[in-house]
C-alpha cells in the first residue's frame, strides 16, 4: 500500500510542478522500466521523454546532456533521467562533492 501512496505523491508533485523540478526516485534496476512505464502512462498529457545515463557522460556536464534531449524533444515537459549514479564517480578516491551536486539547490 505503501508503493502505491508514494506512486501517486509523485505524480501529484510532478503535476503541480510550474517551471522547472527535480525529483529523484531510488528503485532498484530491475525496477526501472516499470517505473519510467508508469510515469510515462500516469501522465498521458505530458511531454514524457527519457534520458538514459551510461557513466560515458561523465566528463560532460549534465546540463549539456538535458539541453540535447530537449532540443532533439521540444515538446518535453517532463525529462526521466534513469542511471544517475552512472554519471557520478562512486568510488573511494573520488571526491566527497561531486559537481553536479553543488548545483542542485
Amino acid at each position: 500500500m505503501a508503493v502505491a501512496t508514494e506512486k501517486l505523491a509523485l505524480i501529484r508533485a510532478i503535476q503541480r510542478t510550474q517551471g522547472f523540478g527535480l525529483f529523484f526516485v531510488v528503485c532498484e534496476c530491475t525496477q526501472l522500466a516499470e517505473a519510467l512505464l508508469w510515469i510515462q502512462q500516469a501522465l498521458p498529457d505530458s511531454g514524457v521523454s527519457t534520458l538514459e545515463l551510461d557513466g560515458s557522460e561523465q566528463d560532460r556536464r549534465l546540463v549539456n546532456e538535458i539541453e540535447a534531449v530537449m532540443y532533439e524533444l521540444p515538446q518535453t515537459d517532463v525529462l526521466l533521467i534513469s542511471r544517475f549514479e552512472n554519471w557520478l564517480d562512486l568510488s573511494p578516491s573520488a571526491s566527497p562533492n561531486h559537481p553536479a551536486l553543488n548545483h542542485l539547490n
